[in-house]
């Protein structure tokens, strides 16, 4: 068995107006081994859309081809200052609702970690 938890948002009830943390529940589950030709996927950005949660990742095997021409173009913006990026760290599960109601808020800006 594999020593890998998903760390999951779940709804636990329907938000009236602004969602609070009351409206989520934080649980973790034990993953399986990964079988053959199986990755294991973070997920980079989570959006609300009318009501519906639609969470996207990014597959990298699917992109694997692509890699090479992707480090050598985006690579280049970076040292040449003209690709910047800006995230919100914040550090620990416990913080991990705060977090995610921040994103709601516009206080959080892309990611959190749990160490």
């Amino acid at each position: 068995m594999s020593k890998i938890t998903s760390r999951e948002i779940r709804l636990a009830s329907r938000p009236e107006g602004i969602p609070t943390t009351a409206n989520f529940t934080l649980a973790q589950t034990k993953l399986g081994p990964r079988q053959d030709r199986q990755v294991l996927v973070r997920n980079l950005f989570m959006s609300v859309i009318t009501k519906r949660l639609t969470m996207k990742g990014l597959i990298v095997r699917d992109w694997l081809d692509h890699q090479g021409e992707f480090e050598k173009e985006v690579g280049g913006y970076f040292r040449a200052g003209k690709l910047k990026h800006k995230e919100t760290v914040v550090e620990g599960i416990g913080q991990a609702m705060g977090a995610f109601i921040g994103l709601f808020a516009g206080k959080i800006l892309a990611r959190w970690w749990s160490s």
